[in-house]
């Protein structure tokens, strides 16, 4: 034969059931009291956001707007005369030196045959070492005495 279940037994399951679906409502509510939280913080930061971006952009055209101020007034401004500097003299211009160590051997003594003037020759062969232009050298001085 089945036994037959106490009343006791049966009144704390159904204790213990009621007490589980409490808790879950509880739980249920402090979630959405979280939730409603969590909206109500970024609505904030939102409007944070937004009231940071006015104040931004009413500050570029505070800043355009004296731009546009200042533009005219700069253009009215007296204008200080600059002090203008003296031209210092001149130094006299110096050729620079042409000498046979600037080019190629048979250049050189094509350029010492063509020298007009003995100052010239002696400045175009100043501390040459090279022996093909030395040999070059007596029969050109010989031909401009």
């Amino acid at each position: 034969m089945a036994k037959k279940k106490s009343k006791k037994k049966e009144g704390k399951k159904k204790d213990s059931v009621k007490k589980k679906l409490m808790k879950l409502k509880l739980r249920k509510k402090k979630d959405a009291k979280k939730i409603e939280a969590k909206k109500k913080e970024a609505k904030k930061k939102e409007a944070k956001k937004k009231a940071a971006k006015k104040k931004g952009a009413k500050q570029k055209e505070v800043k355009k707007k004296k731009a546009k101020k200042k533009e005219p007034n700069q253009v009215l401004s007296v204008k200080k005369p600059v002090p203008v500097a003296k031209p210092q003299p001149k130094a006299p211009v110096v050729k620079k030196a042409d000498h046979s160590s600037n080019y190629n051997v048979t250049n050189a003594i094509k350029k010492l045959r063509s020298l007009k003037t003995r100052e010239e020759l002696l400045s175009f062969i100043k501390g040459e070492k090279r022996v093909t232009i030395t040999r070059v050298i007596p029969a050109a001085m010989n031909r401009l005495k």
